[in-house]
């Protein structure tokens, strides 16, 4: 069903798919079914809450704020009730993002990517598990992930500073009599660059995340680990990558779609049902993918050892307890 360890570095894009799938759904879909309804599902639904409150309070806000540009008396007490509601929503806005960040991507998203990176590597090390023992690693991998986490975000909130700066440079320069055109270039070069970068840096934290659960290394030193796993393979990561992307955006641009034409009772009851499933099945698959992708590319840059050293990697978290899975042929992984 699966394939061999020593066979991955051969799985190109849509065989890491199959092969994916193939994980999910074959006999160890009872884990996976756990670790949906604890992890996955949650985090699925912060997303849909965070989608439907956002856009709502920012219609709202902006809204009000349009109508108090247009006719604002200060002594106008609809007016004064109205400011007063937009700020109490920006307040609103700003919890819930600060919520959304909190248990949505550092709690549900980073548990989720621990329990399915662990489980995928005791599939292949031949081990059994169980939602229990994937909890255990949970605590402990999450605590090395939180870290890799949010050097992913210091890095990319100093790379968008960097380019808003340079973007106000070019606003400046194509200001200036006689150099629009050359703002202008700048500015779409600029912008260009800005964007690939920004997906490069995406796909190497995707896969540093699997690093920091699966190797000793986390941090800065995952993502240095990532890069270095991604040589040769740089197409089919970024093109796996994209896939889930776009397949997000066509989710989320659903969504606002409905939004803009439906009235709000009838958007929740469609976006639960429409884009709700879909939502569930790419989040899962996608942390799936990670993991597959991440032997993948340890295989083709040939640190291969055999299964029982990775099977030492994932006892470090739990002690000697893994048991072989009954029926599973003998695998070559590479080493962790």
């Amino acid at each position: 069903m699966n394939a061999e360890l020593e066979q991955l570095k051969h799985l190109g894009f849509l065989k890491i798919f199959k092969e994916s799938y193939n994980l999910i759904v074959s006999k160890w879909r009872h884990i996976f079914s756990k670790i949906f309804l604890v992890f996955i599902f949650p985090f699925c639904f912060l997303i849909l809450a965070d989608m439907i409150l956002t856009d709502h309070l920012s219609l709202s806000i902006a809204g009000k704020t349009i109508n108090l540009l247009d006719d604002y008396e200060p002594t106008n007490m609809y007016n004064r009730q109205m400011k007063h509601d937009r700020d109490v929503h920006s307040i609103l806005l700003g919890v819930f993002t600060l919520l959304y960040f909190l248990i949505g991507l550092v709690v549900f998203y980073l548990f989720a990517i621990s329990a399915i990176s662990y489980v995928v590597a005791c599939i292949y090390a031949s081990k059994d598990t169980n939602l229990k023992q994937a909890i255990r690693v949970v605590l402990k991998a999450w605590k090395k992930l939180v870290v890799t986490y949010l050097w992913n975000f210091v890095i990319q909130f100093v790379y968008i500073g960097v380019f808003v700066a340079l973007a106000v440079a070019c606003v400046v320069i194509g200001s200036r009599e006689g150099k629009l055109i050359i703002g202008i270039v700048i500015g779409v070069i600029l912008f260009i660059s800005f964007v690939v970068g920004l997906i490069y840096f995406n796909v190497i934290w995707s896969l540093a995340s699997v690093v920091s659960v699966l190797e000793e290394c986390y941090g800065l030193q995952a993502f240095k680990r990532s890069r270095d796993l991604m040589k040769g393979k740089k197409k089919l990561c970024i093109g796996i990558y994209m896939v889930f992307q776009v397949l997000l955006v066509i989710i989320q641009g659903g969504y606002f779609t409905l939004a803009l034409f439906l009235f709000p009772v009838f958007v929740y009851v469609i976006a639960g049902i429409v884009f709700f499933v879909p939502l569930l099945g790419v989040v899962l698959l996608g942390f799936v993918v990670q993991t597959v992708l991440y032997l993948v590319l340890k295989s083709y840059q040939n640190e291969g050892i055999d299964k029982s050293s990775l099977g030492a990697q994932l006892d470090g978290y739990l002690g000697p307890q893994g048991r072989p899975i009954s029926g599973r042929k003998n695998v070559q992984l590479n080493e962790v």
